[in-house]
């Protein structure tokens, strides 16, 4: 298993998936072909043997259906048996209600991840 790099493009974030277990994800997420980003992401997760992850997620913008996504991406890594602890950073821009919204969904929809939410000044 080889890690995924994935340079940033004006609808897709930066991505880079190591298989030691530090995941990044950002920019932007609303991305043409959907499934085309994730899939692979996902099978990468499921397929992990990295018994603790890491996971920054700075997303400025994230449609609906990233928003799906990404929620499926977490679920991966809760049932990947070989994952034993699970942190997600989440970085939102200062009043970005909506990107900590999505977030505390996450949190809620999750029973072995630990969320740490890390707000930063407007730019």
């Amino acid at each position: 298993m080889e890690n995924i790099t994935r340079e940033e493009t004006s609808n897709t974030p930066y991505i880079h998936f190591d298989t030691c277990g530090h995941l990044i994800m950002q920019g932007r997420s609303f991305p043409k072909k959907v499934r085309a980003l994730y899939d692979p992401l996902i099978e990468f997760v499921s397929a992990m043997h990295a018994p603790s992850i890491t996971f920054d997620i700075n997303l400025d913008y994230i449609n609906s259906s990233s928003t799906k996504r990404i929620l499926e991406l977490l679920e991966s890594i809760e049932n990947n048996p070989a994952v034993q602890s699970i942190q997600v950073n989440w970085f939102f821009e200062e009043g970005d209600d909506d990107s900590l919204e999505i977030a505390q969904l996450y949190e809620d929809a999750l029973t072995r991840t630990v969320f740490v939410y890390n707000e930063y000044a407007e730019a």
